[in-house]
């Protein structure tokens, strides 16, 4: 989990994707609140631990009903850069 790679020194962790619940209430100046939320404390986009990076990207797809409510679909582009 991304705690415990954190604890490790992982600079950045990349993870698949969640769907982000698919289905989520719009929350007013804080990320959707979805169903991925009672699965994970981090269901979608960037966090931070010390030095550490997390990206979960909601995906494209859906599973299940076909419906996506305040889950984008979403296609995350990153470059990285070597350090100096």
């Amino acid at each position: 989990n991304f705690d415990q790679a954190a604890r490790l020194g992982a600079d950045l962790v990349l993870c698949g994707h969640t769907h982000g619940g698919q289905l989520a209430l719009p929350w007013p100046r804080l990320r959707p609140l979805g169903l991925a939320r009672f699965m994970t404390a981090y269901p979608r986009g960037t966090y931070r631990s010390g030095a550490s990076v997390l990206h979960v990207n909601i995906g494209l797809g859906v599973t299940g009903q076909q419906v996506r409510l305040s889950t984008p679909r979403e296609i995350t582009l990153i470059t990285l850069q070597g350090g100096s």
